[in-house]
Parts: structure tokens; C-alpha cells; sequence
């Protein structure tokens, strides 16, 4: 078959169909309009981002380069980029862009001048410290999270922990190597209150949960309960589960709650501030109180020290000196008001020269002494209520009658840890549904002031572990596992205080106006723009 010419080809076909198609046509014709359209809203950009009332923000020049919506937090500044943005610099030196400008994190002094906060910790090399911005990363959406970074940001560092401290910083105290929390002990340890083994409380109070959790704090099946309702002070019986008369004559029977009680009750007992004054800023409703004798202990072991004074108790944390001191003032104040005559005799320090000791002086001397070595004996001694039943003495063999020989003792500082993980968190209200042993296994049990009753990673990973099927098709994890869910970046040492709470005040001074917060003002310029 011959083969067709060029020139028969172009006989057979129009060389000038393209230019009669529309759609084409009209596609020329609508980029034209459509590079028009850029180039005039553009231009009057400025026109449209002025504040004439009754605006409509999608108008707004500056939202023409955002890159996407802000969060929620930030919306305010939507239409403002320079309330967070510097010129001509990027606030995220994990961009490309850094290589175009010669500051160091410019878009950190935006940030603190609303976020202020530590260091994350005292021994990170300097030069290590991400900018605000690469970790918070925003227009990403009005429900995204600022908080909630990739775990990314973090294993950058605590992948290989040890090449990211100071010289000066010494040996580490975590694992040097975490990457993801998962089954694999080697991307996660075991938490360290559980890895230093089951007797590894620091503390010195003796207490046992089964004596307190079983009925009457009598542990015995059947035995004769050593405390019913009856005994309890009126006020305190319906905290401690007495409903009414009629439960007098029964054993008492406490729960956990009744003790152990969260931060957020604090502001619903007024009666208590007064003894937790002393506590730091605390995350409310996260963690439980630490436990005090005025609010957790009195009710069941008040400090009574003599059968015949019922109505009188010693003052809870007192030294044993000053313990002796008050208790020789009431039993002088009580001799004295049994023989007012004493008070006008004379009795001088030391005896004079050549005369024999008043007598009566004597005895009464000695007669106080005696009742004060009974008094010890009741306070100190191993009974239901005696100060060394949950405290220890140093020297612990001081005899507990003998007035010389405990003015020579100190109580040990209970030292219980007023938070187990020290550089996580852990939100009690957020389990609430779960029973406490779940998590707390063995309580009922515990007879040892020793036992850590902690969760180890095996129980979390029930929950908070990759998603899997378990048993019956019963899922397991899902929940959320990224590093932020436990772990804190800024004042990641004091979890109790909160983010950032060592810096939370603002000074009077460098207070804003609602018109120059909107506007962008910062701590250092209020008045900007």
C-alpha cells in the first residue's frame, strides 16, 4: 500500500481546527479573567481591610496568604498576621525558609509574650531548644490542637537522650532511649516507681490499707469491730458512711473516696484551705490532696493523752520537746487549780545554799512528772491511737514513759511522695469510671506501709496501646499513646503545678486593653499598631 504524502495530509485535514473549538477558546478567555480578577482584588485589598462596621472578614487582605484557618484559641487574630508573624521571618525554623534570613527563632518573642514559661529542663543544651512554632503548629483548623504535637517532636531528642545535654548535666536518671509506648520494653521502660521493685517506698508512715478497708478496722472474718459509728465525732459520721441513728451501733466502713479525694473538692470545703495553704499552684481536679492528719486522720485518732481530760488533745506535729513542754504547762495549770495556794509559794530555780527543797514543791514536781510519763506512755505507746503506730522515732528504742530520754528523740519525716510519676501526668477524673483497684491492684490486701500499688505500662497498654483484638473480640488500645498524652515539655518536673505555672503572672503594668489584645499588642509594645 502506498504510503500517504505530507501534502495529502494536509489536504484531508484542516491545520486550523483548534481555533475553531470553543471550549478552548473559552479557556483563554477565563484565565484571562481569572489573572484580571487576582490582580484587581489585590489591589484593593487595602480598601477591604479596613474596619468600616459590619465588615465581612472573608474581605480581609491579610487572610488572602493564610495558608489555612486558625485554631480556635488564635481566631481573634485571623485577619491579623503580624500579631504573630515578624516580617520577612519565618516563626518556624523547621521550614524551608530558614536559610533566607539570619534570625534565631524571631517569632518566639510573640509567642512568650502571651506563653510564658520554663525551660523544659535545667541540663538541655541551648542550641537543642525548638522554636515555639515548630512543635505548636497552627492553621491547621479551629478544632485542631496546639498541645497535641506529633510524637516526633520529641523522639528527635529522647532517642538518643544523652547527646542533647550539657557536659556539666552528669549521669542520666531516665532511659536514654524512647521512641513509641508500645509492648517492646526497648521503646519504652517500665515506669521507674515500679522499676526500682515492690518495696521501694520512700516513705516512713506506717499504714495499712487492709486494716483501714476492712469493716470496724477489724481484718478478722467475724471478729468484733473496733470502731462503729457510735465513736465517731457527729460531724463526722456521714462523711465516713453513717446515714443516720439508726447506723450508730454498726462498724465503720471506709471507701476510698472518704480519703483520697481530688483537688477539685478542695474548693467546696472551706474548712480545709486553712491546712492546705502551704500547697504550690495545682492543676485542679488531675491528682488526689496529700493526706494530712487535721482532714484524713483525726476523726478515727485523736491525740487524747490523759482518761480524766477526755475533751483534751496535744497539737498534731509537734516535736517531742515541745510535745513535753505543753504537756508540763497543762498538768502545772492543772495543779494549780487544784491547790491555788501553790501559786504563792516561793520556789526558786535552783535550791539555797544550807536549806532543804521545798517539799510540796517536790512532790508536786514529781507528781507532774509521773503524769506526764503517763501521758507519753498513752500518746507514744503501741496502741490503736499511739503516735509510733504510723510514725517512727530516731532513736527509735527511746522508752515511750520516760520524759528525759524522749526529749532526746525526733520524728522521722514522712516523706510520702506527694506525686509517684515524676515526669508524667496522670488525670484522675478522666478514669473515673474505673474502680480504684483496678488500678491500685492488692489494696485490700496490703498489710505493708512498703507496698507501691502502682500500674505498671502492662495496664495502660490495655487502653492507651496499639489497637488490637483481644479475647471474644474484645478491643484493646486505641486510646490515645503519643508522648503528650502523659508527658509534659514545658515545667515537665513539677507535673502538680500545670504548664508553664512558675511563670503565669503578668505584671500590672504590661496588662493589655481589649482593643490592643485584638490588635495584637504585645507584653513589650501594648500599644502596637
Amino acid at each position: 500500500m502506498q504510503r500517504e504524502t505530507g501534502k495529502q495530509r494536509k489536504s484531508r485535514i484542516d491545520l486550523d481546527y483548534y481555533r475553531q473549538d470553543r471550549t478552548v477558546r473559552r479557556r483563554g478567555r477565563f484565565g484571562v479573567l481569572a489573572a484580571l480578577g487576582a490582580l484587581i482584588w489585590i489591589a484593593l485589598g487595602p480598601v477591604w481591610d479596613r474596619p468600616p462596621a459590619g465588615a465581612v472578614r472573608i474581605f480581609q487582605q491579610d487572610r488572602l496568604a493564610s495558608p489555612g484557618s486558625l485554631a480556635r484559641v488564635h481566631a481573634t487574630w485571623e485577619s491579623n498576621c503580624e500579631a504573630c508573624h515578624n516580617s520577612y521571618a519565618p516563626i518556624n525554623e523547621s521550614r524551608w525558609s530558614p536559610l533566607a534570613w539570619l534570625g534565631a527563632r524571631a517569632g518566639d518573642t510573640k509567642c512568650q509574650s502571651c506563653h510564658a514559661g520554663p525551660p523544659h529542663h535545667v541540663a538541655q543544651l541551648e542550641g537543642d531548644a525548638p522554636a515555639c512554632a515548630a512543635c505548636h503548629r497552627d492553621h491547621r483548623g479551629p478544632e485542631s490542637s496546639l498541645v497535641r504535637t506529633e510524637d516526633e517532636t520529641c523522639t528527635r531528642c529522647h532517642e538518643k537522650l544523652g547527646t542533647h545535654r550539657k557536659a556539666t548535666a552528669g549521669a542520666l536518671s531516665v532511659n536514654n532511649s524512647v521512641t513509641h509506648f508500645d509492648h517492646n520494653r526497648s521503646h519504652h521502660p517500665e515506669f521507674a516507681a515500679i522499676s526500682r521493685g515492690p518495696r521501694s517506698d520512700p516513705g516512713h508512715l506506717k499504714f495499712s490499707h487492709a486494716v483501714h478497708l476492712a469493716s470496724g478496722f477489724n481484718p478478722a472474718n467475724g471478729g468484733k469491730p473496733l470502731m462503729t459509728y457510735s465513736q465517731l465525732r457527729e460531724s463526722d459520721r456521714h462523711r465516713y458512711g453513717g446515714k443516720n441513728d439508726e447506723s450508730l451501733p454498726n462498724p465503720v466502713q471506709l471507701e476510698c473516696a472518704m480519703c483520697h479525694r481530688l483537688d477539685g473538692e478542695e474548693n467546696r470545703r472551706k474548712a480545709e484551705r486553712s491546712s492546705r495553704a502551704g500547697l504550690p499552684a495545682r492543676s485542679d481536679g488531675a491528682y488526689f490532696l496529700p493526706m494530712t492528719y487535721e482532714n484524713e486522720c483525726a476523726a478515727c485518732h485523736p491525740l487524747n493523752f490523759d482518761p480524766k481530760a477526755p475533751s483534751e488533745q496535744v497539737r498534731h506535729g509537734s516535736t517531742p520537746k515541745s510535745l513535753l513542754a505543753e504537756l508540763r504547762l497543762f498538768y502545772e495549770a492543772q495543779a494549780s487549780r487544784d491547790d491555788p495556794a501553790l501559786l504563792r509559794r516561793f520556789v526558786p530555780r535552783r535550791p539555797m545554799p544550807g536549806q532543804r527543797p521545798d517539799a510540796v514543791a517536790t512532790r508536786v514536781d514529781e507528781a507532774i512528772e509521773e503524769k506526764v510519763g503517763k501521758a507519753l506512755g498513752v500518746l507514744l505507746g503501741q496502741n490503736t491511737r499511739g503516735c509510733i503506730k504510723c510514725h517512727d522515732l530516731e532513736p527509735a528504742k527511746a522508752p515511750p514513759d520516760r520524759p528525759a530520754a524522749i526529749a532526746q528523740t525526733e520524728v522521722v519525716p514522712v516523706n510520702v511522695p506527694a506525686i509517684w510519676f515524676q515526669h508524667a501526668r496522670f488525670d484522675h477524673v478522666a478514669h473515673r469510671a474505673l474502680k480504684c483497684e483496678t488500678c491500685h491492684a492488692g489494696v485490700e490486701q496490703s498489710r505493708d506501709h512498703h507496698d507501691v500499688l502502682l500500674p505498671g505500662i502492662s495496664l495502660c497498654l490495655q487502653c492507651h496501646g496499639p489497637a488490637e483484638s483481644g479475647p471474644e473480640r474484645s478491643a484493646r488500645g486505641g486510646a490515645g499513646s503519643g508522648c503528650t498524652e502523659c508527658h509534659r515539655y514545658h515545667n515537665g518536673d513539677h507535673p502538680l503545678q500545670g504548664l508553664g505555672a512558675s511563670a503565669r503572672g503578668v505584671p500590672a503594668d504590661a496588662r493589655l486593653s481589649v482593643e490592643q489584645f485584638q490588635r495584637g499588642g504585645t507584653i513589650d509594645s501594648p500599644t502596637t499598631r
